[in-house]
């Protein structure tokens, strides 16, 4: 495929597509209900050169507790990968904490003189004491609110936080509501989108208390049980970061009168204004990934056969973050209505089976977690049957798409059969699934590849041929 250069006006391309694909595009006359599935897509990273993506502001939190020391030389390496990966105009803070925070250095754009100072500072890293992650993640969260603030130059539209950490939090905020609640108020004063995404490392952090923070932050929680997968979740997280197209996506989702908008299946934040109006907020878009919205209608009865009988208008805003620019797309849905009778069964989209039972499999995998947190490891196990049956007895049961869920709900029974096994591997496994099918992006934890994209896997054979030259 062709490379375009995404800084040249004159070749500009829409950064995300728009789709929409209906349940059964002939339908009889009589009153029923219909599956439209949206769908958003970020552009090709083919398309993408490295000096034309959106540039960055990342702040690295990193727990120096005595229990990493056995780690802290793969999480320096690692960062100093990132650090050559990052180009002028990016910007690097970088928080280490134990009992106290520190920062080792504001945020420096990452041009010749800031590269050279960030690698120099992180060759200098030294081990601590105990773990205040509240402490270290909200003086990184400070860092972004600051920028303009402080007169900033450059700041950028794309911001993250990415924490490290092998322990549980002993200091400040240990409770998740206590965290989520200090970390919501941040964020709501930064004008741009900031995610961020947490790194737990080892059998001892809380992955509750860690996905729900990547939550709330729009990221993703990453379990590494060995340290050798350090390398291999952050650089699958950095490509990701370094291919945001879109950001502050507001999806409408709007019917016609006459129709009803019964349900919107999302796990993204979205907001009811009518019986017939909808709005769906994502933050970002990575280059190639999909979102899908299942949208349920009801359709009226008609008296007579009508062709391009409309039943849904979908607009997308967006901000442009490849062209700094604000944009927009719309699109819709038409079927025909017929005097035929509706044949019996009627005909499955594989499209949307599919992402039925993604979110069949979501959902049984959540339910599973807050049994297995209560201790309820039989109702854990049963839930996981369920869905498993459910999507083995579906249309789409022989898709490798479907069969990857049901050998993952597969796993998750043996996960969640005792009160060890969900301690050690079922709660972080369950956690990072869960996030990872309902946003519909990959982490690599647990070998989740699902969700990968060409910049992701490219960043990851980066790292390994910067291994191969060091």
């Amino acid at each position: 495929m062709e490379i375009i250069d995404l800084n040249d006006d004159c070749k500009e391309v829409s950064v995300l597509t728009l789709s929409t694909t209906v349940a059964d595009e002939h339908i009889s006359l009589e009153k029923q209900q219909l599956t439209v599935l949206v769908t958003l897509k970020g552009i090709p990273y083919a398309t993408l050169q490295r000096t034309s993506r959106a540039s960055i502001d990342i702040v690295a939190v990193i727990d120096r507790s005595e229990s990493m020391v056995d780690r802290m030389d793969l999480v320096k390496d690692t960062i100093q990968f990132m650090i050559k990966q990052l180009k002028p105009g990016d910007h690097l803070g970088l928080i280490v904490y134990d009992q106290s925070v520190d920062v080792v250095f504001p945020l420096l754009e990452m041009d010749t003189q800031g590269k050279h100072r960030a690698l120099l500072e992180m060759k200098n890293l030294k081990i601590g004491g105990q773990t205040n992650t509240s402490a270290g993640l909200l003086q990184a969260l400070e860092l972004i609110r600051k920028r303009k603030k402080d007169g900033q130059e450059g700041v950028n539209d794309v911001s993250t936080v990415l924490l490290f950490t092998d322990g549980l939090a002993n200091l400040g905020l240990t409770k998740t509501a206590q965290i989520k609640k200090a970390v919501s108020g941040v964020l709501s004063q930064i004008d741009e989108v900031c995610s961020i995404f947490t790194f737990g490392y080892g059998k001892e952090p809380d992955p509750e208390y860690l996905k729900e923070i990547a939550t709330e932050g729009n990221g993703m929680y990453y379990h590494i049980d060995k340290p050798e997968a350090i390398p291999l979740a952050f650089s699958d997280c950095l490509g990701g970061l370094l291919s945001v197209v879109a950001q502050q996506i507001v999806v409408s989702i709007e019917v016609p009168k006459g129709v009803l908008l019964v349900d919107t299946k999302t796990s993204f934040k979205k907001t009811i204004l009518s019986e017939t109006l909808t709005k769906v907020m994502i933050d970002d878009l990575y280059s190639e990934e999909e979102k899908d919205i299942l949208c349920t209608l009801d359709i009226p009865a008609v008296q007579s056969a009508v062709e391009n009988f409309s039943v849904i208008d979908v607009d997308v805003t967006y901000t442009n973050v490849i062209h700094n620019k604000q944009g927009y797309d719309r699109t819709g849905a038409i079927i025909n209505r017929t005097s035929s009778p509706s044949p019996c069964p009627k005909p499955v989209n594989p499209a949307i089976d599919r992402q039925m039972n993604r979110l069949i499999c979501a959902d049984a995998m959540q339910q599973a977690l807050d049994a297995g947190q209560r201790l309820d490891f039989n109702t854990a196990t049963r839930i996981l049957s369920t869905a498993e049956h459910t999507i083995l007895t579906s249309p789409t049961a022989d898709d490798s798409y479907c069969v990857g869920l049901v050998r993952q709900l597969q796993q998750g029974k043996s996960e969640v059969s005792n009160q060890l096994q969900f301690q050690t591997t079922g709660q972080p496994s369950l956690s990072s699934r869960v996030q990872s099918h309902y946003q519909q992006r990959g982490t690599y934890s647990f070998g989740i590849t699902t969700y990968s994209t060409s910049a992701k896997s490219r960043m990851t054979e980066g790292y390994q041929q910067y291994k191969t030259n060091t």
